[in-house]
């Protein structure tokens, strides 16, 4: 993504390329993500859950239980719902906004079954979005409201290991690489998907920690990361956001 501040750069730009390209407005603020599910005129929002950027505003890191107030948590679930009716949704989408000036601003609709979010809702929650969209498409059972019990707190990000840096990055570096294996206990990190293997120099992984809250499970994410700079004796990691943010 690049940010275009006056119709100079806008004209730069789009003078260098040769591809399509889609254009609209940047709102800055923190960004928020639910999943809805259900058939017409059946409709239940999931969990609301944080999203963080890297530098080149891809998702590095995704938390739960969501931070956003309890009143923007019920609008989120309103905009979610207006989406899906107009939809006409049949299954699963997230909806991502942007908290941008008190309000609430749709970023994008995913009308699929998301690739990073389900996890962390399950950790958080215990539900499984798979077991709801069977119960719902092939037993044809009325889907209950979501009321978890308890949310526990949920770290899922993407790191990525040379021998001299750590570094949280988006879900991009895990596309294209070899080797990918699912680990459990790793590191301290609770699941893992990783291609490290003993004497890789440079590897990548998803980590997934969960506690009894936000704060015990980011506390527990520290310790993963510090157990794997002693194993390999690196001495930097980085947490990049973008620019605009700092």
């Amino acid at each position: 993504m690049t940010i275009l501040e006056n119709e100079t750069d806008l004209n730069t730009y789009i003078s260098d390329r040769d591809r399509p390209w889609v254009i609209q407005e940047y709102v800055q603020g923190p960004s928020y993500s639910i999943e809805i599910i259900g058939r017409p005129a059946q409709y239940t929002p999931l969990q609301v859950i944080d999203l963080e950027m890297d530098a080149g505003y891809d998702c590095k890191r995704v938390l739960a239980p969501s931070e956003l107030s309890e009143k923007l948590r019920s609008e989120f679930e309103i905009i979610s719902k207006k989406i899906a009716n107009a939809l006409f949704l049949n299954g699963l989408m997230d909806v991502e906004v942007i908290h941008h000036q008190d309000s609430l601003k749709v970023l994008e609709i995913d009308a699929r079954f998301p690739s990073q979010t389900p996890t962390a809702v399950y950790w958080s929650t215990g539900l499984n979005m798979f077991e709801s969209m069977a119960n719902l498409f092939l037993n044809r059972d009325d889907l209950k409201v979501f009321e978890p019990v308890a949310e526990k707190g949920v770290i899922y990000e993407h790191i990525e290991v040379s021998s001299h840096l750590i570094e949280v990055s988006g879900e991009h570096i895990m596309s294209g690489v070899d080797g990918l294996y699912f680990e459990q206990d790793f590191f301290g990190a609770d699941e893992a998907i990783t291609n490290y293997t003993a004497g890789r120099d440079n590897w990548v992984a998803t980590l997934i920690v969960s506690d009894t809250d936000r704060q015990s499970a980011w506390k527990k994410r520290n310790g993963v990361i510090a157990d794997i700079r002693k194993k390999f004796k690196i001495e930097k990691v980085l947490d990049p956001v973008p620019l605009d943010w700092l």
